[in-house]
């Protein structure tokens, strides 16, 4: 059984009621350096009925985020998270950078 085709990460919640997919836009192949940049990290949480393991899967696996969030009940959010015992509760960590925005002259 293939779960994705190119790369995601899984992980189910604690309660064993949904599933989490993570997908890295940032790393689609052929995408520009902006575009990707500006993509960057999904989750997609899928509920689960008692007892299953997956939802239904594609025979090729997933192919993008897009595809696991038209799953019925999928949540998309924008960021890679961590589900708590809620699903509606989650931590997620968000990465900035800050830069100097004026340049000094030096002598």
């Amino acid at each position: 059984m293939n779960i994705c085709s190119g790369f995601c990460g899984v992980g189910w919640a604690p309660n064993g009621k949904s599933i989490y997919f993570y997908f890295d836009i940032t790393n689609g192949a052929g995408m520009p350096r902006d575009r990707a940049a500006a993509a960057g990290p999904r989750t997609i949480v899928i509920p689960l009925m008692g007892g299953e393991a997956f939802p239904p899967l594609p025979a090729s696996g997933f192919k993008s985020a897009s595809e696991a969030a038209s799953l019925p009940g999928a949540r998309l959010v924008e960021e890679y998270i961590s589900l708590g015992r809620d699903p509606s509760v989650y931590a997620l960590y968000r990465r900035t950078a800050r830069r100097n925005l004026y340049r000094i002259p030096l002598p």
